[in-house]
């Protein structure tokens, strides 16, 4: 009988957290979400692929986001105590496409009035304090200058950059560091070149290193 129970409650827990990780439109059930760039264009590749037009296959899409929505919040409503007993909650949605446009950081350093790169985002070449700008946290941090656009803080970022430069680089005069335009490109063109295409600066922030030592 025990081992009955536990196959039971087993297999419960694995619907629940299986039912509560499915994905959730949430947000992006918004009709200015659905009109931006992105959206736009998987629409009208997804039509192009069915053969209609893409107001038909956004119209399906978006009746069938709202009853997938009511269904889920039906089911997951009563639920959400569980994940929240288990401390398994997770307050942010995933992307609801992959856009074509991104952004890298990249920081340049001026030495003897001559500029070079000092660090590119996934570039191993020019790798300064990688294992720092690539940490988990920060990473998470970079994405409001990538994906959001968000340039409140970037001057900040960038001085905190300069602090360790003037540091690492006794003889360097100024440290720009800058948010690059990246274009993603489909994967069997990525393949085939092993590049992305790169666009020019949007945020931009110089500091004199002098004044930071």
């Amino acid at each position: 009988m025990r081992d009955h129970l536990r196959a039971v409650l087993i297999t419960l827990h694995i619907a629940a957290v299986v039912f509560l990780a499915l994905p959730a439109p949430g947000k992006f059930m918004i009709e200015k979400e659905w009109q931006k760039p992105d959206a736009q264009q998987a629409f009208g590749a997804l039509a192009a692929v069915l053969g209609v037009p893409r107001a038909t296959v956004q119209a399906r899409l978006w009746d069938l986001g709202l009853v997938w929505q009511d269904l889920r919040q039906a089911i997951a409503g009563p639920l959400q105590p569980y994940p929240a007993y288990l401390g398994v909650t997770q307050g942010w949605a995933m992307f609801a496409q992959v856009p074509d446009r991104s952004g890298r950081l990249e920081v340049h350093l001026e030495e003897a009035g001559v500029w070079r790169p000092l660090y590119i985002s996934q570039d191993p070449e020019h790798d300064w304090r990688g294992s720092e700008l690539r940490q988990e946290r920060l990473r998470g941090f970079l994405s409001d200058f990538s994906w959001r656009r968000r340039k409140g803080r970037f001057p900040g970022f960038a001085e905190a950059l300069a602090l360790r430069a003037a540091a690492d680089f006794p003889e360097a005069t100024r440290l720009r560091a800058e948010m690059v335009h990246v274009g993603i490109p489909e994967p069997a063109v990525l393949r085939a070149h092993g590049r992305v295409d790169v666009g020019e600066a949007y945020f931009q922030h110089t500091v004199l290193l002098e004044a930071l030592r």
